[in-house]
């Protein structure tokens, strides 16, 4: 294990040795999301007096189609045999529902639940040029991701006003694409947002007879909360200055 970090730090101060320069870019990008896995799977939801809701049996689950921002800054470094950029970003990520799903909320007049996500990434970049117009490029990061969850359901209601509180959890990032010229670039992304704990809010207005129904454990007891694996496919459109 010793000889493995001597190699890598090795291989980082001779990287870095040969830069030739160091360039502050920052970056703003706009992201088309693709949800995946657990993210993206169907909901089934629960009939009750006032409608269909997910419940936290479903919550966290039937995303489709999102739009997201991201802002990253970062030093470039020139190492002799390409670019290489240590950054920080933050992205904002938000994702709707499945139509089917919310024509069943919208029947009733009720809220329908949208998801949030807010990465903050530290990762590296690296970048080969082709030409004086084509930089291909890939990435890695590392991060914390913060989810928000809507609420469900109708505002004031003591059966479906269900409202929800999630934490944040351990995420990472990979990818790749191409820089056109110095100020854009194009590729795709897969945000991984980690394992998140989702429970009902105490500001949540719903009854514990509706819990019952709509929390309900294999072996029949109620649930206090649910873990979700969140990820995404992302588009990603930059501008670099």
């Amino acid at each position: 294990m010793k000889k493995i970090k001597a190699i890598v730090l090795g291989a980082m101060l001779f990287a870095f040795s040969g830069a030739s320069y160091a360039q502050l870019e920052s970056s703003i990008y706009f992201n088309m999301l693709m949800p995946v896995g657990t993210f993206a799977k169907d909901a089934k939801m629960t009939n009750v007096v006032e409608g269909e809701v997910m419940g936290l049996n479903e919550i966290g689950k039937d995303a489709v189609f999102g739009i997201g921002g991201t802002y990253r800054a970062g030093y470039v470094f020139d190492i002799n045999v390409g670019l290489i950029q240590p950054f920080i970003e933050a992205t904002f990520s938000w994702n709707r529902i499945s139509g089917a799903s919310r024509e069943k909320y919208e029947k009733y007049d009720a809220r329908v639940p949208n998801y949030i996500n807010i990465p903050v990434m530290l990762g590296i970049s690296y970048s080969y040029p082709l030409s004086e117009t084509l930089q291909p490029y890939g990435e890695f990061g590392v991060g914390y991701d913060m989810l928000f969850v809507g609420s469900e359901g109708k505002k004031g209601s003591n059966i479906t006003d269900l409202r929800y509180t999630a934490g944040s959890a351990l995420g990472w990032q990979i990818g790749g694409g191409v820089i056109i010229g110095k100020y854009f670039s194009a590729g795709i992304s897969y945000f991984g947002y980690g394992r998140h704990k989702i429970r009902y809010s105490s500001k949540s207005e719903a009854l514990a007879a509706n819990q019952n129904a709509l929390a309900m454990d294999n072996d029949g007891t109620v649930k206090k909360n649910v873990y979700r694996t969140l990820g995404t496919f992302a588009i990603r459109l930059g501008f670099h200055f």
